[in-house]
Parts: C-alpha cells; sequence; structure tokens
C-alpha cells in the first residue's frame, strides 16, 4: 500500500494547499516612481475641500485641471502664479 492512500484526508488538504499555492497570483511590486514631492504646492482655502475627485490633467501651458465631480467643478491651476479658478455648472 503506498503512503499516500494510507491518510487520505491529509493527501486531500496537501492537494487543495499546492493546487490553491500553484493558482495564486501574486503581485508584482509596485515600480519606483519618479517624482519630488512640493510642499504646500496647492492648498485649497479654508472650507473649501475636494468631494469625489475623479481625474487630473495637465494643459499645454501648464495649467493643471482638476475634476470635482460631486462639487460639479472643474478646477484650474495656475502652477506659474500659484492661483485657482473653477469652473462650475
Amino acid at each position: 500500500m503506498s503512503r499516500f492512500l494510507r491518510n487520505p484526508i491529509a493527501e486531500i488538504l496537501w492537494f487543495c494547499l499546492v493546487s490553491v499555492l500553484a493558482l495564486a497570483q501574486f503581485p508584482e511590486p509596485l515600480p519606483k516612481l519618479n517624482y519630488t514631492m512640493i510642499p504646500d504646492f496647492f492648498q485649497l482655502p479654508p472650507g473649501e475641500h475636494f468631494i469625489e475627485p475623479a481625474g487630473v490633467a495637465v494643459m499645454d501651458d501648464g495649467r493643471l485641471l482638476l475634476a470635482d465631480t460631486n462639487n460639479h467643478r472643474v478646477l484650474v491651476y495656475d502652477v506659474r502664479e500659484r492661483s485657482y479658478r473653477t469652473w462650475a455648472e
């Protein structure tokens, strides 16, 4: 009699463990991003806040567009002047 037939429960558990490990998709490590944090780059005025920001875009002239979905607006931030204005409905 083979050793696998002596303990069928252990054989089933071993098969399940090996199957799960074989099918598991281990996440790849995240790539190192090349960016620099700029302190106080952009701050909203007191009392202002984002509600469900949905996207960011950079225009050709360097302005940032920030979509603030539940506030129903787009913030346009001018990097050179360090100021912003809003487009709202």
